[in-house]
């Protein structure tokens, strides 16, 4: 039955025009080759990016990628209290710890954590010490910031 499920399926993502992802909820594959490009050019062939896509990214752009967030499923599948994927103090403790330069958004609409993800990146950004600036927009929700504080101090 699962194995039918998916041919099924993957009729669809062709008739989208995007496999091997469907287009009407995942990530669109050509604006993920842009972004890991894009990421591949701008970085060191050792350095680490922050994401939420850590699987797809790192295959394309031939660079390490995790997700650098305090993650609190009780948050965010639940509705529990505290902030789903950690603070924006925790994400630049997270990104100066590990080394993070770049952090690529996607709109990865089939992930619980994105919502969360885009509002704490824009908590950061908005942040008085001002460490997240946009480095690249390349549309439709794909953007790639720099985090600009590693040589700072964690508060």
């Amino acid at each position: 039955r699962g194995l039918w499920l998916q041919v099924h399926q993957i009729q669809f993502a062709y008739q989208d025009g995007n496999p091997p992802l469907f287009a009407n909820r995942a990530d669109s594959w050509d604006k993920l080759r842009q972004v890991a490009g894009w990421l591949a050019k701008q970085t060191a062939p050792g350095e680490t990016i922050g994401t939420l896509h850590d699987g797809a990214l790192p295959l394309l752009s031939g660079r390490k990628a995790l997700f650098p967030v305090v993650l609190r499923p009780f948050a965010l599948t639940y509705g529990g209290g505290g902030e789903p994927l950690g603070t924006p103090g925790e994400l630049a403790a997270a990104l100066r710890r590990l080394g993070i330069r770049f952090v690529a958004q996607t709109p990865s609409l089939l992930f619980a954590e994105a919502e969360p993800f885009r509002h704490l990146i824009e908590m950061l950004r908005e942040s008085p010490d001002g460490c997240m600036r946009l480095a690249a927009d390349l549309g439709d929700g794909y953007q790639i910031y720099e985090f600009t504080c590693l040589d700072r101090p964690s508060r």
